[in-house]
């Protein structure tokens, strides 16, 4: 009954000439669907060179030390005439670049500065502010272009980069080179030696002192926010101001610490200091034999909180500062911690006992407490008044004096630095501009002491050779360290590292790479397509004998025949036509009819089963896949919805399956795919057998109601 039903499908179609015209003609737009996508991306990324970019060059460049013009701008705009891969439009004004990218003339506009040579060429001496290219990008215009403009602009950067490195390499090793000559027309090196190791001795001294003051830094900055705040648990907050080197260097260094903003800093927090000593006992002086319990507890806990902020800002401070510099300070902080043990130990006292008594009701030991407890309140009144006294009276003075020993030790530290330089001749480039960084009351500690690791680091490994070579090799040891052919250090350390990738399962070209979405896709329009053309149920008073699963698969037929027609136009049209690379073209046939065959009976199942809510479920079904299939962005970049739901759907497997035959097979990974993918034939099978007759009263409701309506 089955293949009557098919037959007699079969001498209807070649009856009707327009029916057979349609079904044909729904076959090959179903092809144009897939060939026009896999055409529109068959190199979208190689056909760049349409995507306009205006380029203004402000640059008037610079000259560097040794007196040569340098126009980095320049530079930048001659290799980009040269570059064919974007549309370059040269401007002489950013005001025309910008109006021409928020008009949409331009995807994006490149500025480069005024004093962009200038800030490349004196980058170490001038500051620490950097060369910066400006860019203009309108991410209206479109969204693919801009992820192309960003590429191009971060690759224009590298190449700057790549430029500033190998110009400053070659001119150290070119200098280093005039160093060595002269040393082996010298001919000594014992006394190199004992200077090199005498300014590594100072260097040591003065990277100890900046570390301490990098770290005060953050306590300062923990203590002057807690000064803002409700009282806290100090010993918490000191351990954390006291916390590592590599915690508060990196909080500086985030804060373009100076010694000017870290004077400030601390004058500030000894400021807050003395302002919170001057009041310390205040507040204790109240209390008499009749306070209440209430005004006890108060006044002592108005007395920790002040203890507690003194102590986090002179241990803040404490920490800014070693103990040779600030004695006073230190001495301070140790009294201050004993202060604190004893307000502890008279808090634990028992107050409640003779609180609120007179005299003639306390016991002896209730007199003995309280005469003890009132002693140690003046002690504290007493303690507090001398450390406060002595606090304000030379706290500042002792501050003052420690902040201008650290701003000697800076200027030290550009004196070792210069030594360096004469000591090395024509290193003066390098080691001179490091030296020009710690030369202002601007200055950045933290790049100080990058600079003096820098330096201490190179004199290092010059000692280290040097002192591992025999004796009469110890002058070539040296030379070999510092000497090389510039040209090709400079073009080393430019690039450092050679890239080298090799595809695995190379892919000729991005339309190859999406052939099998597009494919899949357009394999599931065919089927719609089908549905919407042609009628799901045969006339049943034809086949009076006929059973509903003989109906629903006898009319199927047709439905799978003219699919696979379609899926043998679109892989000849893919083949040969388009010409997409293929490596298995007999298997990516077979996995187009598997697919065709899933595709075709789930959706003929739906509309089957349910009519037209089926197509619209089909609708939804695609619609769902082509977001989040993995077709064109992978699984991993799509919301969690679509990572979760997608192995539900068939679109993966084909597509996987695809690939397989596209790109090169993987073991047994397309026998999985295919596998996976039937599945959803048994599924087909189960909806449009057994869901048939349940919805058929209610899809028959659905359709009665529909033509009522004389509009669906």
């Amino acid at each position: 009954m089955i293949f009557k039903i098919f037959r007699h499908d079969l001498r209807e179609l070649r009856r009707s000439v327009f029916t057979l015209i349609i079904a044909l003609g729904v076959c090959v737009l179903g092809g144009l669907y897939a060939w026009a996508n896999i055409y529109s991306n068959w190199d979208p990324y190689g056909n760049t060179r349409g995507i306009k970019i205006a380029v203004v060059s402000l640059d008037r460049g610079d000259q560097d030390s040794a007196g040569q013009e340098q126009n980095m701008g320049a530079e930048i705009v001659d290799k980009l005439r040269h570059n064919d891969k974007i549309d370059w439009v040269f401007l002489g004004s950013e005001k025309e670049a910008r109006a021409g990218v928020e008009s949409g003339d331009y995807y994006g506009a490149l500025i480069v500065g005024e004093d962009f040579s200038e800030k490349m060429t004196h980058i170490f001496t001038e500051g620490v502010d950097k060369p910066q290219l400006v860019f203009y990008q309108n991410q209206k215009k479109n969204a693919v272009a801009n992820k192309i403009t960003d590429t191009v602009v971060t690759s224009i950067q590298s190449q700057v980069n790549e430029k500033f490195v190998e110009m400053m390499v070659q001119k150290v090793f070119t200098d280093t080179n005039h160093f060595t000559e002269d040393l082996e027309k010298q001919g000594g090196i014992d006394g190199l030696i004992s200077r090199f190791e005498q300014i590594r001795s100072n260097i040591a001294s003065y990277q100890t002192q900046l570390d301490m003051a990098i770290a005060g830094n953050e306590a300062a900055n923990r203590a002057l926010e807690q000064a803002e705040k409700a009282s806290e648990n100090v010993n918490g907050a000191v351990g954390q101001a006291q916390s590592g080197l590599g915690q508060a260097q990196e909080a500086a260094g985030q804060a373009q610490l100076t010694l000017e903003e870290y004077s400030r800093r601390m004058r500030d927090l000894q400021a807050m200091a003395v302002s919170n000593a001057s009041d310390l006992q205040k507040g204790l002086e109240d209390l008499s034999g009749g306070s209440d319990m209430d005004s006890i507890q108060k006044a002592l806990q108005t007395y920790r909180d002040k203890l507690d902020k003194l102590d986090g800002q002179l241990h803040a401070l404490s920490a800014a500062f070693p103990a040779d510099l600030t004695p006073k300070l230190h001495r301070f902080v140790d009294r201050l911690d004993k202060i604190k043990a004893n307000l502890q130990e008279l808090e634990s006292k028992n107050q409640a006992s003779w609180v609120g008594k007179t005299d003639a009701q306390l016991s002896q030991k209730e007199r003995e407490d309280k005469a003890e407890f009132y002693r140690q309140l003046d002690q504290f009144r007493q303690e507090s008044k001398n450390l406060s006294e002595e606090l304000t009276g030379s706290l500042p003075a002792e501050i003052e004096s420690a902040l201008d020993k650290t701003a000697r030790t800076i200027g030290d530290a550009r004196v070792s630095m210069n030594q360096m330089s004469s000591l090395l001749g024509g290193m003066g480039d390098v080691f001179g501009a490091l030296s020009g960084t710690v030369n202002a009351g601007n200055v950045s500690l933290i790049q100080t002491r990058q600079a003096l690791t820098l330096l201490d680091n190179r004199i290092s490994a010059v000692l280290d050779a040097v002192k591992g070579a025999g004796e009469n090799d110890a002058v070539k040891a040296l030379i070999n360290t510092l000497s090389g052919d510039p040209q090709a250090y400079g073009r080393f350390f430019a690039d450092p590292v050679e890239i080298k990738s090799t595809a695995i399962y190379p892919v000729e070209n991005y339309g190859s790479a999406v052939a099998p979405f597009y494919s899949v896709l357009a394999i599931w329009v065919m089927g719609l397509l089908l549905a919407a053309v042609m009628k799901t149920h045969p006339n049943p008073l034809y086949y009076p004998d006929a059973r509903a699963h003989q109906l629903y698969l006898g009319r199927y037929l047709i439905f799978g025949l003219l699919e696979q027609f379609f899926v043998v136009l679109l892989v000849l049209g893919d083949l040969f036509v388009l010409k997409i690379q293929c490596l298995h073209p007999f298997l990516f046939w077979a996995v187009c009819a598997v697919t065709g065959l899933t595709f075709s009976l789930l959706i003929y199942s739906l509309v089957y089963a349910f009519g037209d809510v089926g197509k619209a479920a089909a609708v939804v079904i695609v619609v769902l896949q082509i977001a989040g299939s993995s077709g064109t962005y992978p699984i991993e970049l799509l919301p969690t919805f679509f990572q979760n739901a997608y192995i539900f759907f068939p679109f993966p497997y084909a597509i996987d399956a695809l690939r397989e035959c596209v790109a090169g097979l993987y073991r047994a990974d397309l026998l999985i795919y295919l596998g996976k993918l039937s599945v959803f034939i048994l599924v087909a099978l189960a909806i449009g057998i057994w869901m048939h007759k349940p919805t058929a009263r209610l899809l028959h409701f659905m359709e009665a109601r529909m033509d009522d309506t004389e509009l669906m």
